[in-house]
């Protein structure tokens, strides 16, 4: 459950906090150990410093969408929680704040934080174990606990369950994502979590798969054996490699079969899995708006009737059965859609702070870009906040800025680049969806900002009969990605993009753009332009285990690619986790226990995307449920302006 909403200060404030962009001297405040800040006799459990400014020293335990816990050391009143959006610590880090004392609902936190210093990394973080009865004492608020050798013994709602000894009882949250589902009577060896406060009850927050004794079993250790193509930053192809995964990590790339875990044979070329840097999955269960006109800008067809006429089809597709009934049923035939060409990321909502929404876990389906760790802001229509909303924002620790600008051929779609320049927020963080119009000035202003641009061609020519001139922007030093926008005017699948992709460089650039490049644009490109290449976009140790794989030959591994299609991916993982795939490979995971026949162009595919998670709202629905409902729905809603978009059927990308 979220733990707050966060207000944006008014805007006439943001000339004062533009001050705090260069965090003034740590002096202005007394230096007070952790320990003095959480230590407390008071039964209410209010610090003594409570209300006042302090500064204080610790190592980074954990990190959250909402702050971090700083700690000085393991044990009681040792850790006390940052909350704070304007920098972003790793764990590990030794980090000075200068901030206040607050209360939140019985949290002690620091707050206002006006000074940050970073001090020295790699620290080592160690957890203090704590009986399970004794988890709920105010001397642990914020410490780094672990319980050991517990059972649960309850699921409640919001993400929550419960653990015990058999005598005591403590509750488990989830702040953080992990990849644990967690079933009545499960023995778990231990739990790690920062212990939070929040709704009245002290909780543990576990930070990731691994702080869950027991949440990766022996299956979830192997290898996958092909030939690598690992996008790394030498671009090397290893034949006959293994790619071994550890829960939801990638933990070797090797060329030696490794031993005693079990090795799993690809039969062709293991790719990173594709990273889809711009779409709307929300509306994607409908086929292309037929407008049959050319527009100037995205205002024109915006304000065409028949775009009020699809908004309404689709809202009475999505209000079937009652409000938003079939919203998590929308998104999982996107994803599904997407997971099925080998997309193991996708781009398309703000949800960082948003703890239970059954589409945004990393378990359904493909991993959503926009949710906590990665830190990336969408707007579709950033120039309507205004300057003073993105200065103060661009102080916050976001990495990316993902806005759609300059959507057309006009006058008016290039005066948008020009407008956000003059915000004094163009910089490294900025990825522009779109920039139809832009020429040798401003691919030259975007390259020296660093800003990046993901193109999504096939809806561009729809709309506009024209699309952002890539070649310029690699030319100047621009970064590209690659992405199939919405199903309404783009492509039906990553893959499909590429495809017209190539088609249209062929016809107009002279073929300036190598099927190298377009893999780079739907990997380690796109992972640079959402920020979050440190743990996507290539095959290496530390990596997500987000893996495809198709059929090929190493030696034209990117052609191999490009001339792929859904009905040929041969495996796609997420997280470790294999969830489509040809049946005789995808019955050698024990995840694909709970697999279903699909049929995608013709060909017999296995998909298990269902999961026997009682946190995760609707996880137990069998895909073929997902599609009838959605196709009943369809049935029932007026007007009939656009197709219904199965998951697979229609293959082949798509004429523009």
């Amino acid at each position: 459950m979220a733990r707050r909403t966060v207000l944006l200060l008014f805007y006439c404030l943001v000339p004062l906090l533009l001050l705090f962009a260069a965090p003034p001297a740590l002096e202005a405040a007394v230096a007070v150990p952790i320990h003095d800040v959480q230590y407390t006799e008071n039964p209410s459990g209010y610090s003594p410093y409570y209300g006042q400014e302090v500064t204080i020293t610790g190592v980074v335990t954990t990190i959250s969408y909402y702050g971090y816990v700083l700690a000085e050391g393991p044990g009681p009143w040792q850790a006390v929680f940052v909350y704070t959006f304007l920098n972003s610590p790793e764990v590990g880090d030794s980090v000075t704040v200068t901030g206040t004392v607050y209360e939140y609902y019985g949290m002690t936190e620091i707050v206002n934080v006006t000074g940050v210093q970073l001090n020295s990394s790699g620290h080592p973080v160690t957890a203090t174990t704590v009986d399970v009865g004794d988890v709920s004492q105010e001397q642990y608020e914020s410490v780094l606990v672990r319980v050991e050798n517990v059972f649960v013994g309850a699921i409640l709602d919001y993400g929550e369950w419960v653990v015990t000894d058999g005598s005591s009882y403590a509750i488990c949250d989830d702040w953080n994502d992990y990849m644990y589902f967690p079933h009545m009577y499960d023995f778990l060896p231990s739990v790690t979590g920062t212990l939070n406060y929040s709704f009245g009850a002290f909780k543990i927050e576990p930070r990731d798969t691994a702080d869950i004794g027991g949440a990766v079993p022996p299956s979830d250790h192997y290898a996958l054996h092909g030939h690598i193509v690992t996008m790394n930053d030498d671009r090397d192809v290893i034949i006959g490699g293994y790619v071994e995964i550890l829960g939801d990590e990638i933990v070797s790339v090797r060329t030696k079969r490794p031993e005693n875990i079990t090795v799993i044979q690809a039969g062709g070329l293991i790719f990173p899995g594709l990273i889809d840097a711009h779409n709307h999955p929300q509306y994607n269960v409908l086929d292309v708006i037929p407008f049959g006109t050319l527009f100037e800008d995205r205002w024109e067809w915006r304000d065409h009737p028949l775009y009020a006429d699809f908004n309404l089809q689709l809202d009475n597709i999505m209000d079937f059965g009652g409000y938003s009934a079939q919203y998590l049923n929308v998104w999982k035939l996107a994803e599904v859609r997407s997971l099925t060409a080998g997309t193991t990321s996708i781009q398309g909502s703000n949800i960082s702070g948003a703890d239970y929404i059954g589409f945004a876990h990393p378990a359904m389906i493909v991993n959503n870009v926009g949710r906590f760790p990665e830190r990336v802001l969408t707007d579709t229509f950033p120039l309507d906040d205004g300057a003073a909303y993105w200065q103060y924002t661009s102080m916050e620790c976001w990495d990316r800025f993902i806005i759609h600008l300059s959507e057309g051929v006009n006058d008016a779609a290039l005066a948008e680049f020009y407008e956000w320049q003059g915000f004094g927020v163009l910089d490294e963080r900025t990825s522009i969806i779109h920039g139809v119009p832009y020429g040798e000035d401003e691919w030259a202003a975007m390259a020296a900002a660093g800003a990046n641009l993901i193109w999504s061609p096939v809806s561009n020519l729809t709309l506009y009969g024209a699309t952002a001139h890539v070649p310029g922007a690699l030319a100047a030093g621009v970064d590209v990605a690659l992405s199939a926008d919405w199903t309404e005017s783009g492509s039906r699948t990553i893959l499909d993009e590429m495809k017209a992709a190539d088609a249209y460089d062929n016809e107009n650039w002279g073929d300036a753009l190598s099927p190298q490049q377009l893999v780079e644009f739907v990997t380690r490109n796109a992972a640079h332009a959402l920020g979050i290449e440190d743990r996507v976009g290539q095959i290496a140790p530390g990596y997500r285990a987000d893996l495809m794989v198709v059929p090929g030959s190493p030696n034209k591994p990117y052609r191999a690619l490009l001339r792929s299609d859904p009905a040929n991916v041969k495996l796609t993982i997420v997280n470790g986790k294999a969830l489509y795939g040809n049946p005789d490979l995808m019955e050698q995971f024990s995840y694909s226990d709970n697999a279903e026949t699909i049929y995608v162009g013709g060909q017999e595919k296995s998909l298990a995307i269902r999961l026997d998670a009682p946190t995760i709202p609707e996880s137990g629905k069998f895909f073929s449920q997902i599609l009838a409902e959605l196709e009943t729905a369809y049935e029932a809603a007026e007007p009939k302006v656009c197709d219904f978009l199965g998951a697979g059927d229609e293959t082949g990308p798509r004429e523009p």
